[in-house]
This record gives C-alpha cells, sequence and structure tokens, in this order.
C-alpha cells in the first residue's frame, strides 16, 4: 500500500538504517480496517545481532505553523495500563497515542496478526513508534507502563505457543522533525556516496552538500569562488588565506541557513510552547 508523504520520511529513515519495510501494514478489525503506518524489520544476522521489529505510528494534522504541545501531568499517578485507558483525554495527542497502542500494537499481538509476516520467537527487541507533530512532557511514566502493557501481552502469547520470550519492548515517542534531524547524519556517514533513488535520501544528501563543513572545504578549491567572492590580501600566507576563505563561506551557508528556516524564531516559539502551562 502507498505510503503518505511523512510516512515515505520514516521509511527512508529505517531504510537507511538497513531494515526492511512495509508501508501501511492493514489488519481486519471488527467493523472494518486497520493499519499499522509503517512496520520494519531487522533481521539477527550473527549471533552478536540483534533482531529488531518495529510498528511505528505517524500523526501529522493540524494548521502548518502550529506545533502541539501535550503534558502527562495529569496521568503521572496512573499505575496500569487500563487506568491509562480510563483516563486519558478523548481527543488530541494523548488520545492517539493510547488508542495506538491499544487498538492497534496490542490488537494485533493478542490475535496473532503478525503470524503470517514473521515468527516472534525470533525477534530481540520490540520497537514501538509513535511520531506525531506533538510535543510531549512528563511522559517517562505512561512509557514505563505501556512498555509493561506490551511485555505482558507478549509473555501471554509465548505461554500459548510455549515458545521461549526473549523480547525487549521499547516506547519511542517523537515528533517528524526528531527523525528529519536524525535522517542528516545517518546519511551523511552512511557507505553509499552516490544518489539513492529515494526522494526523501536524496533531498536530505544535497541538504548535506551546504551544511556539511566538508561541502564548504570543497567548495574553496572552485576557482571562481577564489576569484569573484575573496581577494588574497598582501602579504597574506596561502594558509591563511584558506583559512579566512573557508571561515567566511562556513558563515554565507550558517546565515543563509538561518534566514531560510528561520532558526531563531522557531526556537523561541517552541520555548514558548513549552513553557507555557496552558
Amino acid at each position: 500500500m502507498e505510503a503518505m508523504s511523512v510516512e515515505s520520511i520514516i521509511q527512508a529513515y529505517w531504510q537507511i538504517q538497513n531494515y526492511f519495510t512495509i508501508p501501511r501494514f492493514s489488519f481486519k478489525v471488527k467493523n472494518g480496517y486497520s493499519d499499522i503506518d509503517m512496520l520494519a524489520f531487522k533481521p539477527k544476522l550473527n549471533e552478536k545481532d540483534t533482531s529488531i521489529l518495529v510498528l511505528c505510528e505517524s500523526k501529522a494534522h493540524g494548521e502548518k505553523n502550529k506545533i502541539k504541545y501535550s503534558d502527562f501531568n495529569d496521568l503521572t499517578k496512573a499505575s496500569s495500563f487500563r487506568s491509562l485507558v480510563a483516563k486519558h483525554p478523548k481527543s488530541g495527542p494523548q488520545h492517539e497515542l493510547i488508542h495506538f497502542i491499544d487498538k492497534n500494537v496490542i490488537y494485533i499481538l493478542k490475535n496473532h496478526l503478525l503470524n503470517n509476516l514473521i515468527d516472534l520467537s525470533i525477534v530481540n527487541v520490540l520497537k514501538v513508534q509513535f511520531i506525531s507533530t506533538a510535543f510531549f512532557h512528563n511522559e517517562a511514566n505512561i512509557k514505563s507502563i505501556i512498555e509493561v502493557e506490551i511485555e505482558s501481552v507478549l509473555k501471554e502469547i509465548f505461554k500459548e505457543s510455549k515458545k521461549p520470550i526473549n523480547i525487549k519492548v521499547v516506547l519511542e515517542i517523537k515528533t517528524h522533525f526528531d527523525i528529519i534531524k536524525e535522517l542528516f547524519p545517518l546519511v551523511q556517514g552512511h557507505e553509499s556516496g552516490k544518489r539513492y533513488g529515494n526522494i526523501v535520501l536524496d533531498f536530505i544528501r544535497e541538504m548535506n552538500r551546504y551544511i556539511h563543513v566538508n561541502a564548504c572545504e570543497k567548495l574553496t578549491e572552485i576557482n571562481y569562488i577564489n576569484n569573484a567572492l575573496l581577494h588574497k590580501e598582501k602579504g597574506e600566507s596561502s594558509v591563511k588565506f584558506k583559512a579566512r576563505k573557508l571561515e567566511m563561506l562556513q558563515k554565507l551557508f550558517k546565515d543563509d541557513l538561518h534566514e531560510t528556516f528561520n532558526y531563531e524564531k522557531s526556537e523561541k516559539d517552541i520555548s514558548i510552547k513549552l513553557n507555557s502551562k496552558k
């Protein structure tokens, strides 16, 4: 099934880390169908390696210039997952997270809906990933409760099948911006230096060209930059001239990026939202 644009970013995030991916993994429910936005799997290649299964939900909606903020402060005293289900808000980011865990992740595990796709007994880590346009606060206790609940469901499954269980559950709560930020060093450090044939990875590759220091160093070697932008001063050594050129180019790119992405304003806006009690 075809992935949406933001899901394509997540798919690229796992593919660059050598995971097999399935976008929009659908399954039947009582009143129709539902899906997991991204399913990713990395098999164990040797005895020291770890096999990881990822179940990911992506929520990207709302006005284009607004970032949501959600505080779990009212749920920090919850002692079980069922109490979270009963007490959580019936709309908004918290609801979306709890609903994904309860109606998607736990549902497909309890109903053995992954059986035709993967043998859970070979999985070492189950990574449950919730990615949205919201910043969460005070989520540590909630994450722990959810991880314990999923582990208990897995124990019941393996008890029925009489297979040994060796799965660690990890819940990740991130924003799409977190994923994009992590993609930059992943692409920069990847063994492939050529185009990927993937629109997301190729876009990040081209962005890296302009924001990475090595790109600036390469640009200092271009003759037209040498002649048109900066001239060697009288008595200046070649080493100092090259260093001054590099510093100038780095500042040029940094200023251009700040102007393009409005970094200072964005950081200020986010800090206001995070410090707000509303």
